[in-house]
């Protein structure tokens, strides 16, 4: 039978489980990068490799390690000059064939460290890299949802690693936020229809980790339902974008950092007086139209957070009547720029 979106999105706990006890055969390697010597590191890929890595690079700099997360084009044509023999590079893509990536290391200083993160070992990215860590989950066949997660895991482990913390620590918090998906894709794998607008527009908004999550979300939305999906910072979105809120408005708002829970929940109330329709991804229970998610550990919420949106763009592309994850214009390994 044919591998379906949907069942893209189920499989993720499991292989999310094996991707972890694959990570706990490469934590020595992890441990040889920790040992070399450079003053940043660079976080870069595209699209969801790009995003993936933010709760790494948010993480590292909570513990004092200057990092920086770049779109490798970016990075590319406009912020090479940073990059330097004292960087340390961690670029992650899947196939390890992307055209940005690849164009890229062409111009990267010779001396420079490369910590590649990839599903395949003989890509060019691989070959490339003084380290590689592999992903080794099953390659999706339409848009990205177990790489994805697997890109996720490595890059957060390294991140724990460098700064000290065990595979142990990771491990745990890790599980329970395995736990967590199960339990909301059960709950919710029927009843996503709760929020689907009548338009073709949806915002989604977030903050810190959770602004990681929305890049991700709009994308997986704009793929696979093919609908215009915006991401922006909740911070942002008062400085201009508000004047779009009106009756015909549709935003999902990611709510799972404790310190910011208070102004996410006050922008949501903004927005439905203003006749704005909200659905409210938290991890507390309010008043406000959404889901409660369930608990887990704060590094290990985009793992979590991204299940519902995933969920709503298959539901939106049945209502289309159109094919969840399958390409019109692209592919899955996009080889040029």
């Amino acid at each position: 039978m044919e591998q379906t979106y949907l069942d893209d999105i189920f499989s993720q706990s499991g292989s999310l489980k094996r991707c972890a006890e694959e990570i706990n055969t490469q934590v020595e390697i992890m441990k040889k990068i920790r040992e070399e010597e450079y003053e940043k590191i660079i976080f870069a890929g595209m699209g969801s490799s790009n995003y993936g890595s933010m709760a790494a690079d948010i993480f590292l700099t909570k513990h004092g390690v200057i990092s920086i997360r770049y779109s490798a084009s970016e990075l590319l044509h406009h912020y090479k000059e940073i990059l330097n023999e004292k960087t340390l590079l961690v670029l992650t893509s899947q196939s390890g064939e992307s055209a940005e990536i690849i164009n890229l290391i062409k111009v990267l200083p010779p001396k420079i460290c490369v910590v590649g993160i990839t599903n395949d070992q003989e890509s060019t990215l691989a070959k490339r890299s003084k380290y590689t860590l592999l992903m080794r989950v099953e390659a999706e066949k339409s848009v990205t949802t177990r790489t994805y997660m697997a890109g996720m895991a490595l890059t957060l482990c390294l991140a724990m690693i460098l700064a000290g913390f065990s595979y142990d620590y990771f491990l745990k918090g890790l599980l329970k936020a395995i736990k967590g998906m199960e339990e909301i894709g059960n709950k919710y794998k029927d009843n996503m229809q709760i929020f689907v607008p009548k338009n073709n527009t949806i915002w989604v908004l977030g903050r810190g980790l959770d602004y990681g999550t929305a890049l991700s979300s709009a994308l997986f939305l704009r793929e696979v339902s093919r609908i215009n999906a915006i991401s922006e910072s909740c911070g942002e979105f008062r400085h201009g974008p508000f004047e779009v809120v009106d009756s015909d408005f549709y935003g999902i708002i990611l709510d799972t950092q404790e310190h910011v829970h208070d102004i996410n929940k006050k922008l949501a109330e903004d927005i439905q007086k203003k006749g704005g329709n909200i659905l409210f991804l938290s991890s507390w229970i309010e008043s406000l139209p959404g889901i409660k998610l369930p608990d887990c550990d704060n590094w290990y919420q985009p793992f979590l957070t991204i299940i519902p949106v995933q969920l709503l763009a298959n539901e939106l592309a049945r209502k289309k009547g159109i094919k969840a994850g399958d390409f019109r214009w692209g592919s899955k390994v996009t080889k040029v720029e």
